[in-house]
């Protein structure tokens, strides 16, 4: 039997900018072959413990943050798959105070330093092209300065590739 991960995912509550972003990784997506998902910015992973666990301990980090908004500040990338380009959020503490929580009560604290980004493209794609796709999403995409409005943490099943990622539940923030 196959070990199930779960995420924790903090997505935009706006349709509008969801939408948004969701075409700008599937434009990305189709022209480069690249896989698809649902816009997000990971406020935990590889979390490894039973579904009924990680619905409680969700709704424990639910009930310590608030509503919050993000703003998308640049554009990078990362020689990761994962994180190959990726919109960085200006830094804001309430999703550092949200991803501390997540960590204690996940107990995941010995877990790497927390970066928040939201990735556009995942691959493994050479220097010269992130480059040329970073400049473009930030001359004709305008990704920078679209604001993510979080209200909720949603739970991903996250075993596999991107295409067999599944969404398991959404818990309000308070």
């Amino acid at each position: 039997m196959v070990n199930v991960v779960y995420s924790l995912w903090l997505c935009p509550s706006e349709p509008a900018v969801q939408n948004y972003l969701k075409k700008v990784i599937d434009t990305f997506s189709d022209r480069l072959g690249t896989p698809k998902w649902n816009p997000h910015i990971t406020l935990l992973g590889g979390i490894n413990t039973s579904k009924e666990d990680v619905l409680a301990l969700t709704r424990k980090v639910a009930e310590a943050g608030m509503n919050f908004d993000v703003m998308l500040s640049d554009i990078a990338t990362k020689d990761l798959y994962y994180q190959c380009v990726m919109s960085v959020p200006h830094p804001s503490n309430p999703l550092i105070e949200l991803n501390k929580t997540a960590r204690k009560v996940f107990q995941k604290e010995d877990q790497p330093l927390f970066w928040p980004h939201l990735s556009l493209i995942y691959g493994d794609l050479d220097k010269e092209l992130k480059q040329k796709i970073a400049e473009e999403m930030k001359e004709e995409f305008n990704v920078v300065g679209q604001i993510v409005d979080v209200k909720s943490i949603q739970i991903w099943s996250t075993t596999g590739s991107p295409e067999k990622w599944e969404f398991i539940a959404e818990t309000p923030l308070k």
